[in-house]
């Protein structure tokens, strides 16, 4: 089954955002309440209408809304206001871009022939479950979060859609990570921070941030020159 041509033509398939990759790369979380939380399409209102063109396909504002709805849930699980207005037009702003990526993104993972078996997306789906205290406490949470088991299972086609891309992507990059690199970081924010543990204590962290870095960029350059070599019109402002 080709998941991406599935994605492709239905715009209600959610993505959790990672903030790991400017908020496209994906990961399947293994807390299903958590999960579904960020799935939930409740105040999302269902249309068809474009948002945006990418490629002579369309980002409908239903997918902008969903984004939306998303980068919302990050920050308000970072603490971040988003009630003023310019916060608002910031992460609308934000939204249709990450649309945009995420197009941009499936459509790239099509020509490289990226397919999605339905039994790693059923096996997933199964753990999401298995997450709960019982089938029946899956459902409902599903209820209250206004999604089906066949939108848990978009989404989790296009995370492992996301995952797979990128892991092909950067398998020929460098990001690995020097100890002078990570002596260096360690000695830039030790100045800052009181109690800083001692660097052989912290050491595997700094590493693990300076290569998550490295990725990003290396992504970010993949989306820069898919912009630039696509065509984009963007609708909705």
């Amino acid at each position: 089954m080709n998941i991406i041509k599935s994605v492709l033509k239905k715009p209600f398939a959610w993505i959790v955002l990672l903030v790991l990759i400017g908020g496209v790369y994906a990961a399947i979380n293994s807390d299903g309440v958590g999960f579904l939380a960020r799935v939930g399409k409740e105040n999302v209102p269902l249309t068809g209408e474009a948002a945006a063109v990418v490629n002579g396909k369309i980002v409908t504002k239903s997918r902008v809304e969903e984004m939306v709805e998303i980068l919302k849930r990050v920050r308000q699980a970072k603490g971040r206001d988003i009630q003023k207005e310019e916060d608002i037009k910031e992460i609308k702003d934000q939204a249709i871009q990450e649309a945009i990526n995420e197009a941009l993104l499936l459509q790239y993972a099509e020509k490289q022939g990226i397919q999605i078996e339905e039994e790693k997306v059923e096996t997933e789906y199964q753990n999401i479950i298995s997450s709960f205290e019982s089938p029946e406490a899956f459902q409902q949470e599903m209820k209250a979060r206004n999604v089906t088991g066949e939108d848990v299972r978009e989404s989790i086609a296009l995370q492992l859609t996301m995952r797979e891309l990128i892991d092909q992507y950067l398998k020929d990059k460098n990001t690995s990570v020097s100890d002078e690199e990570i002596k260096a970081r360690y000695d830039i924010v030790s100045p800052q921070l009181e109690n800083l543990p001692k660097f052989e204590e912290v050491k595997a962290q700094i590493e693990q941030t300076l290569q998550q870095e490295k990725m990003s960029q290396f992504v970010n350059e993949l989306i820069n020159r898919l912009r630039s070599e696509g065509t984009i019109e963007i609708v909705q402002q």
